[in-house]
C-alpha cells in the first residue's frame, strides 16, 4: 500500500484497522482480478442492499470495464466481494465475528485472501460501507448530484487483507441544501441521513427525524389566553402571549392532552416537538421562579450567577445586547422551566409509549443551561448557534461571543444525554457573497462531537448560490466524519470539478476572502462584506482572478461552472450601490440619523460604474440561475432597491 493510500484511508475516517497481515506480499489481490469475480447478494436482502450491490456493479463496471454478475453463490475461482449478511457469507471463510451487533449507520469491510465482505448496520450500513469501498479503493468521489468522478482502475492497484470497521460520531446528518436534498441517490452517496420528504428505502431510508421548528411548546388553547390571562408569560410585570405559562398546571395538562389524543397516529422513533417561539421574554411569575431557582434560596442564586462567577462559569462577563441574557444572573436560567415542563411530560410519555421522545430547544432566551437539572433520558435538546460568532471557533479566546456560547455548550453536555446541533453555513442576510467560514467548519463540528452532540442539521443558502457545490461536498463529508482534514478537502474538490490550473485561482480567491476578514470583528450569521473589512477593490481582484481562470479551463462546461462561482467577486465589487440601496436607509432609520452618516459617499460617475457591475451581476445570477440575494428575498427585489436608488426605471436597467 503506498503512502498516497494510506494518506486517503486517514481522510475518510477509519477508525479502526486490523490488520491481517503486515509485510507487502502477506495476502490480499490486485483490484484487476476482481474483473473476473462476482457481487454475492443474499436472496432475503434488503432493498438497501440490492440497491448497494447495483451500485457496486454499476460503479466497477464504469471503473475496470467489467459488469460482474450480481449471483446468490459464488462461483469457484472467482473472487467474491460479499454484499450483505446472508448464506454464502456465512459459509465463507470471511465470516469471522461478522454475526455481532454494530452500531448506528455503523460499516465493516473485510479484506481476505481472495474476497471482500462489506456489510454493516441495517438499513444503511452496507450501502455506507460499499461507497467507503468504491472512494477508498477505486477512488470514486461523489462530487455532485450530476458529477462522479470514476478514475479507470489502474492494473497493479494492489489490497492488502484488513479488517475495518467505521461508526460515525453524528447518527442524525442533514444538510438543508437543494444541491443535497434535491435527489435522494446523491444524499445516500454523501451519507445524508436526514430530509424533510422520505428517502427511498433503497437509499437507506429517512432517520427518524430529529430537527423541529419554533411550535408553542404544542400549546393550543383555542383563544384561552385571552380568557385566562393567567396562562400566558409575565415578562416586565406585564402579560405577554409569545409564550404560554410553561409551570402553569392548566397549560400542563393542556399540552398533554394533545399529545395523548394523537398518540395513536405516532409511529416508533418519532419525535413530539415542544419548542419556544422565535421571541424572548421567559416568564417571571412567582411560580416560573421557583423552578429556576433549582432549589436555591434567591440569595444563593444571586451568588451563583454574580457577575465574577459568570465570568468564570461562561469565560466572560454577563452578556448584554439581547433580550433574554438578563435573566440567567437574576433568577436562573430560562432553560430550566423548560426542561421542567418537557421532563414532566416526558415522563407521563415513556409510561405509554416508550418508543416516542420529546424534543425541545436551547435557542436564545435558553441558550444558558440549567445548573442542576438534568434533561430526561427521553428528551433531545436541539441546540441552536444562531447567535454564535461565525468568524472564530467556539474555544476562540479572543472572541468573547463563542467563549459564551462554547461554555453554554459544554454545559448542555453536562445535563443532556442527546443533544443535536442546529448549525448555520449561510449568511442570511447576503447569500451571494462567499461566507468565510471555510477555515471554521471541521473545528465546529468537531467541537459539537466532543461535546456529546449525536446529531446535526446545517442551514445552508438556496440553489446555486456562493460556493453551493463545493460546500455540497465538503459539508457532508464532515457529517460523516468531521476528523477528515477539511483542506484536503476543499482542495480535491476544487482539482477535480475546476480542473487543477483553474483550481490554484479559484482557491486564491477563497484565500483572500478569509485573510480579509478582520480579526477583531465578531458576528452572527446576518452581515453585509463591509462588516468584516472586505472591499470593493478585493472584489474587483477576484473578477481578474475569475478571467484568468476560465481562460484555463479545459471546456465550455468547466468555464461554465467557474462563471457561476464569479459571481462572489462582482457581487463584492458593488458592495457600496447594494448597501446604499437596501441596508443603508434602514440603519439610519433605526439609529435615527441622516442617511449620509451610514452611506458610501459615491460621485456620479462611481454611481454609472457601480450600475454596470450590478447589471452584470445580475445578467450572471439569471444565467445561471441565481434567484434569491437574502433569506427569502428575490434578486428582483434587490433590483428595485438598487433602481430606485440609482433614479434608473427597471424597463431600462
Amino acid at each position: 500500500m503506498g503512502t498516497g493510500d494510506w494518506r486517503g484511508k486517514l481522510r475518510e475516517g477509519i477508525f479502526v484497522v486490523v490488520f491481517l497481515a503486515c509485510s507487502s506480499g502477506a495476502g490480499g489481490f490486485d483490484l484487476v482480478s476482481l474483473k473476473n469475480g462476482q457481487v454475492v447478494l443474499d436472496s432475503q436482502a434488503t432493498e438497501s442492499e440490492i440497491y448497494a450491490a447495483e451500485e457496486f456493479q454499476r460503479l466497477f463496471h464504469e471503473a475496470s470495464g467489467a459488469r460482474l454478475p450480481i449471483v446468490e453463490t459464488p462461483e469457484p475461482g472467482g473472487i467474491p466481494v460479499f454484499i450483505g449478511p446472508g448464506r454464502a457469507l456465512t459459509e465463507s471463510s470471511l465470516h469471522g465475528g461478522m454475526d455481532r451487533e454494530f452500531g448506528y449507520d455503523e460499516l465493516r469491510i473485510v479484506i481476505a485472501e481472495r474476497g471482500v465482505a462489506i456489510t454493516g448496520a441495517r438499513p444503511r450500513g452496507v450501502l455506507y460501507g460499499v461507497y467507503t469501498f468504491l472512494e477508498d479503493y477505486l477512488g470514486v468521489r461523489f462530487l455532485t448530484e450530476t458529477m462522479t468522478h470514476v478514475p479507470k482502475l489502474p492494473p497493479t492497484k494492489i489490497v492488502k487483507k484488513e479488517d475495518r470497521t467505521y461508526k460515525p460520531p453524528l447518527e442524525y446528518r442533514y444538510y438543508l441544501k437543494p444541491e443535497v436534498i434535491n435527489d435522494p441517490a446523491f444524499m445516500a452517496r454523501r451519507r445524508q441521513n436526514g430530509r424533510d420528504r422520505p428517502i427511498p428505502a433503497k437509499m437507506g431510508g429517512t432517520a427518524p427525524r430529529q430537527v423541529f421548528l419554533h411550535n408553542n411548546f404544542g400549546f393550543h388553547d383555542g383563544g384561552g389566553m385571552e380568557i385566562h390571562p393567567e396562562y400566558q408569560t409575565l415578562s416586565m410585570g406585564k402579560r405577554r402571549s409569545m409564550h404560554p405559562c410553561l409551570s402553569h398546571p392548566d397549560v400542563q395538562r393542556m399540552v398533554w392532552k394533545r399529545i395523548e389524543e394523537n398518540l395513536p397516529t405516532r409511529s416508533s422513533g418519532t419525535l413530539i416537538p415542544l419548542a419556544q417561539n422565535d421571541a424572548n421574554h421567559p416568564c417571571d411569575c412567582p411560580r416560573c421562579l421557583v423552578v429556576r431557582r433549582e432549589g436555591d434560596t434567591p440569595e444563593t442564586l444571586a451568588e451563583r450567577y454574580s457577575p465574577e462567577i459568570i465570568r468564570t462559569r461562561f469565560g466572560r462577563d454577563v452578556p448584554l445586547g439581547m433580550g433574554h441574557w438578563d435573566y440567567g444572573h437574576r433568577s436562573g436560567p430560562s432553560s430550566v422551566s423548560i426542561i421542567s415542563f418537557v421532563n414532566h411530560l416526558a415522563e407521563k410519555l415513556v409510561k405509554v409509549r416508550p418508543d416516542i421522545r420529546i424534543g425541545t430547544m436551547a435557542y436564545s432566551m435558553s441558550m444558558m443551561p440549567p445548573h442542576k437539572t438534568r434533561v430526561h433520558e427521553n428528551v433531545v435538546v436541539q441546540f441552536a448557534t444562531y447567535h454564535a460568532c461565525v468568524l472564530h471557533g467556539y474555544n476562540d479566546p479572543d472572541c468573547r461571543i463563542n467563549r459564551n456560547t462554547g461554555k453554554y455548550m459544554e454545559g448542555w453536555n453536562e445535563v443532556c444525554d442527546h443533544l443535536v446541533m442546529w448549525y448555520y453555513d449561510h449568511n442570511h442576510h447576503d447569500m451571494l457573497s462567499v461566507v468565510p467560514n471555510l477555515r471554521l467548519q471541521a473545528a465546529s463540528i468537531q467541537f459539537f462531537v466532543a461535546n456529546s452532540a449525536k446529531g446535526i442539521f446545517t442551514q445552508g443558502t438556496a440553489r446555486n448560490n456562493g460556493f453551493s457545490d463545493l460546500r455540497a461536498y465538503w459539508i457532508t463529508a464532515l457529517h460523516w466524519n468531521p476528523d477528515q482534514d477539511s483542506e484536503a478537502l476543499i482542495r480535491e474538490f476544487l482539482d477535480l470539478y475546476y480542473g487543477p490550473e483553474p483550481a490554484v485561482l479559484i482557491r486564491q480567491w477563497l484565500d483572500l476572502v478569509h485573510d480579509g476578514v478582520d480579526s477583531d470583528r465578531h458576528t452572527n450569521i446576518g452581515y453585509q462584506p463591509w462588516h468584516l473589512g472586505l472591499d470593493p477593490e478585493l472584489g474587483e481582484t477576484g473578477i481578474r482572478l475569475f478571467e484568468q481562470a476560465m481562460a484555463k479551463a479545459e471546456n465550455d462546461e468547466i468555464r461554465e461552472r467557474i462563471e457561476k462561482v464569479s459571481i462572489t467577486a462582482w457581487r463584492l465589487s458593488c458592495e457600496p450601490l447594494i448597501w446604499n440601496a437596501t441596508w443603508g436607509p434602514v440603519t439610519a432609520e433605526a439609529r435615527k440619523v441622516p442617511l449620509e452618516t451610514v452611506t458610501f459617499p459615491l460621485t456620479e460617475d462611481e454611481k454609472e460604474t457601480q450600475h454596470g457591475i450590478y447589471q452584470r451581476l445580475i445578467e450572471l445570477c439569471e444565467k445561471h440561475g441565481v434567484r434569491e440575494y437574502a433569506e427569502g428575498q428575490l434578486i428582483e427585489k434587490l433590483t428595485t432597491r438598487v433602481m430606485g436608488y440609482l433614479g434608473v426605471a427597471e424597463d431600462a436597467k
